[in-house]
């Protein structure tokens, strides 16, 4: 076996470790505190795991997530298909199926399988889970498919639009082999996303536990199945508890700024004493209070465990929210908008401009409704959400107000949308610059003149470009040399066997996914992407797939090396589409959804490798055999994908009218911004060009300059003053410019209110009510989205039976908001 290899990241944390040998065994010393704090330090590989009850809630869940998230494309505001929900409900509905099913073996030909194989355990939980978040999802190409539609009235056929939809997904799942062997297995890597799932799952576990000393009931654990105990080595039973003090902050700048999670709770957990589980031979983490927090934080998180089971908590505040949406989605909508300004001078313009957050900037407005705050208030770092908002107020604050009255815009018209317009303020009239053999028509362009773009959507491209080249230059300049040393190191050996911690030991019993399975997903999904070529429905020509394909592979790695330290996923929709304009501008003939087909190859082949990966270190927490994952997350895309499809023809049937402009919704939700955004993208980037655009627009290629200059400029001041109280390395420019690149539209609610949730939840329970924020914050998150989830699907009947809201103070057709004076 090779020599395993220790992370120069955590060589302070191993000094620091070993100043207390008795309290941490050596195969600890690399795990980040929240890691061992986490994550299943012991195994069983005996417990039933691809089960009949898997493949059953697997499907399940995928079909109404999958249909959820993809007409979430194209409303305005909305709460994710929560994988929270998700995992609490497959862990419940699984526990039900083994009590109830029958234990009884079925065969169908050579092949057999038990109904009940025996207790429902997490780990069976955490395959559904991965399943789910596989195939519960939307797509990327179902906005391009719904654009070539809507404004080019071409349709794709049923089996050449679910044939993109696997292919692209599948180039994004083969690509993931690129970056395994830098992000997967290093113990650097602690991607706080899987981390939350298994905080959830090791609470479930507790909960199973006590529900079990209470009704005698038995579920599988990580150390017993089938009612036999497993032998775990003797330090595992000996020294099953971390040491839980001092700082895992490292020798990089890139860590230390972006494991502040981590820190934080190593400082909550500090001075704490170290428990073990002796009897059951599991490690398990149970921290006492830290002294900053006072006897009755204790109590009170005690007593509130002991009045309600974790279940109680979950019901309760789903049910409570599914019956709250019904006042912001229906009777009350009022509320989805709370425009403090407006209720002052109903009728001053000036004034509702400022004040509204369905027409203006959004100024002291609030709101109560779950579909503009969603639970990022739970989940995200709190570091992160202040530089989001950060990025709001600059966009929304300051630079519309600018825009808007004073000189320093000369275009006026279209100040908060992403339409194209004429020089006099008109819609452009964009479907004439194309000819009948795709070619530009500059007799139209000289008629029409310039097509002009809506300030604000301007500056969302400028910022665009700069979030890109930053997400690249941040992480030279702020961890070139673990990313060096990760490179090196995945050449020296292959998988667990490289690291020599305890999860990459406990892991080595399992086979890992051969390189080869990639590979032959790869050729697939290509030879997919070539017929449908050939029948004419990608619109591109065949050489940019090859370049779309190219980029992918180059930006794969250092995206996901970023995301799995910090969780930030980079959106680069709008790079890739500038870069096929810039491929084909000198094509004669070129159809203007070309870009968008583009941007699905090339901008796929890192987010769904982001999603596969994800979900390996999930099951590298909870010790998942990799091929199982593997398959898992084929089942769940494979049961998913013709659900999205036949979600986007429910959209495009349902909602035509206000997608194609024809008609409004009064709630300002069925906007479709996103798909309008790719038409913008479409004429900019093909049918006028880069050089038309960058002509009509000379200060959006210093975007890119922006992004160069600003990561360095900030790993430069942190340097100089690395004790700063500002903590610079959390301004992460990448972060903010990335806010600031997104389009707000006329829908400005709801961010200010997202920023006081985040407050409250990480300046006060975060810091000084530790226990019950373990306890039941990732809880609460997954059943507030639940409610929502589920007053949705009521609202959907309701409306489907042909009830209207009341017309009342409430809900004004004139405006919801009171705003009367907004044009």
């Amino acid at each position: 076996m090779p020599p395993s290899e220790r992370s120069p990241l955590l060589n302070k944390t191993a000094v620091v470790d070993e100043a207390v040998p008795e309290e941490l065994d050596d195969d600890l010393l690399d795990l980040p505190s929240m890691v061992r704090q986490t994550a299943y330090l012991a195994d069983n590989p005996k417990i039933h795991v691809a089960t009949f009850r898997f493949f059953v809630l697997a499907a399940i869940f995928i079909i109404p997530g999958a249909f959820i998230d993809t007409v979430n494309s194209f409303r305005t505001t909305s709460a994710a298909y929560s994988i929270f929900f998700v995992q609490i409900a497959a862990h419940w509905a699984g526990r039900a199926m083994a009590r109830h099913l029958p234990k009884r073996q079925v065969g169908i030909g050579r092949f057999s399988f038990n109904l009940n194989p025996g207790p429902w355990s997490v780990k069976e939980t955490a395959l559904v889970t991965i399943a789910a978040k596989s195939g519960a999802t939307g797509n990327l190409a179902t906005n391009a498919l719904a654009m070539v539609e809507v404004y080019f009235k071409t349709r794709v056929p049923a089996a050449a639009a679910i044939g993109i939809m696997g292919a692209i997904v599948f180039v994004g799942y083969s690509y993931a082999a690129i970056a395994r062997p830098v992000v997967s297995y290093d113990p650097q890597f602690s991607w706080p996303s899987a981390l939350m799932q298994t905080a959830l799952l090791r609470s479930q576990e507790e909960g199973d536990r006590n529900g079990e000393k209470a009704h005698g009931s038995e579920s599988a654990s990580f150390s017993e199945v089938d009612g036999e105990r497993t032998v775990l080595p003797d330090n595992v039973i000996r020294k099953n508890m971390p040491f839980e003090s001092g700082e895992d902050d490292g020798s990089s700048d890139i860590l230390k700024a972006n494991t502040q999670w981590d820190r934080d709770q190593e400082t909550d957990s500090a001075d704490s004493d170290s428990l073990s589980d002796i009897d059951r031979k599991v490690p398990h983490v149970h921290m006492k209070a830290t002294k900053s927090d006072s006897d009755s934080s204790d109590t009170e998180a005690e007593d509130f465990h002991n009045g309600w089971s974790t279940q109680g908590v979950f019901f309760l505040c789903a049910v409570a929210l599914c019956l709250w949406q019904v006042l912001p989605e229906f009777f009350f909508p009022m509320t989805s908008s709370l425009a403090v300004l407006c209720y002052i001078a109903p009728h001053n313009e000036a004034v509702n401009f400022i004040g509204s957050g369905l027409g203006g900037m959004g100024v002291l407005n609030f709101s109560l409704d779950w579909a503009n705050i969603t639970s990022s208030v739970l989940l995200y770092p709190y570091w992160l959400q202040v530089v989001q908002f950060v990025g709001f107020v600059a966009s929304a604050w300051v630079l519309i107000p600018v825009a808007k009255w004073t000189g320093v815009v000369g275009y006026k018209y279209g100040l908060m949308s992403n339409s194209l317009f004429t020089g006099d303020g008109f819609p452009y009239p964009a479907e004439r610059l194309v000819t009948s053999t795709g070619a530009f028509n500059a007799t139209a362009y000289a008629h029409y003149g310039p097509v002009h773009l809506g300030a604000q959507r301007s500056w969302n491209m400028f910022f665009d470009y700069a979030a890109y080249v930053s997400g690249v230059v941040w992480v030279v300049v702020f961890g070139w040399k673990q990313l060096r040393h990760s490179f090196a190191n995945s050449r020296q050996a292959q998988g667990s066997n490289r690291f020599d911690d305890r999860l990459n030991r406990l892991n080595r019993v399992y086979h890992d996914v051969p390189t080869i399975y990639y590979m032959v997903m790869f050729l697939l999904s290509i030879s997919v992407l070539g017929a449908v070529h050939w029948a004419g429905y990608l619109f591109v020509p065949w050489w940019t797939i090859v370049v779309a394909l190219g980029v992918g592979s180059i930006i794969v790695t250092p995206l996901m090396w970023m995301y799995a330290l910090t969780n930030f996923q980079l959106p680069i929709g709008t790079f890739n589409e500038l870069l096929y304009g810039l491929l084909v501008q000198n094509q004669t003939t070129k159809h203007p959804a070309g870009a968008a087909f583009f941007g699905c190859v090339a901008g796929n082949a890192w987010y769904r490798a982001q999603h596969h990966l994800e979900s390996m270190k999930f099951g590298f927490y909870t010790h998942l055999p990799p091929r199982l994952i593997f398959l898992a997350q084929i089942y769940g895309e494979i049961v998913g994908i013709p659900v999205n499809y036949i979600s986007l023809r429910w959209v495009l049937a349902s909602k035509w009218n206000y997608l194609t402009g024809a008609a409004t919704d009064p709630l300002h939700q069925w906007t479709a911004q996103s798909l309008v955004g790719y038409h913008t993208n479409a004429i900019q980037y093909v049918v006028l060009g880069p050089a038309r655009l960058f002509e009509n627009y000379p200060l959006l290629p210093y975007g890119f300059v922006l992004g160069l200059v600003a990561p360095i400029i900030v790993y430069g001041l942190h340097k100089r003053f690395k004790r700063s109280p500002l903590r610079l390395e959390l301004w992460n420019t990448t972060v903010l410019f990335s806010s600031m690149s997104h389009f707000y539209g006329n829908i400005s609610t709801g961010y200010f209110s997202k920023f006081i949730g985040a407050s409250i939840v990480s300046l006060y329970y975060f810091r000084h009510r530790p226990r019950l924020w373990r306890r039941y914050n990732y809880l609460v998150a997954a059943a507030l989205d639940t409610g929502y989830n589920l007053s949705l699907t009521i609202l959907f009947i309701v409306a489907w039976l042909g009830f209207r809201a009341p017309v009342w103070f409430g809900n004004d057709p004139r405006s919801v908001e009171r705003c009367f004076a907004l044009n």
